[in-house]
């Protein structure tokens, strides 16, 4: 996962852009959706530990769900689910909220 991706995801989750607040929910509400059956969500894993019970995440990559799948320029690593925005659309977005279009 690029930094980039990285900022995006905890960026949606902590403080979403005003233009994307609704897409952002839709499309994390649907993740998770998928995320909650995966056999390598954290949570699905009866081994794991407890901290891995509380922090849910994925044992593939790494990633907490929470913001992973906030990020909408960010695909799943198995290919569960994909990318709804390129990371040029990301950017614009990005640029546009800050005004320095």
């Amino acid at each position: 996962m690029k930094f980039s991706e990285i900022y995006e995801g905890w960026r949606n989750h902590l403080i979403p852009p005003s233009i994307l607040k609704d897409k952002i929910e839709r499309v994390h509400i649907r993740r998770m959706e998928v995320c909650k059956t995966c056999p390598l969500n954290s949570v699905n894993n009866p081994h794991a530990s407890w901290l891995s019970q509380i922090y849910e995440h994925c044992t593939e990559c790494g990633c907490p769900l929470a913001q992973k799948t906030k990020c909408l320029s960010c695909s799943c690593g198995i290919k569960s689910w994909k990318a709804v925005l390129t990371e040029e659309q990301e950017e614009y977005i990005h640029l546009k909220e800050n005004g320095t279009d």
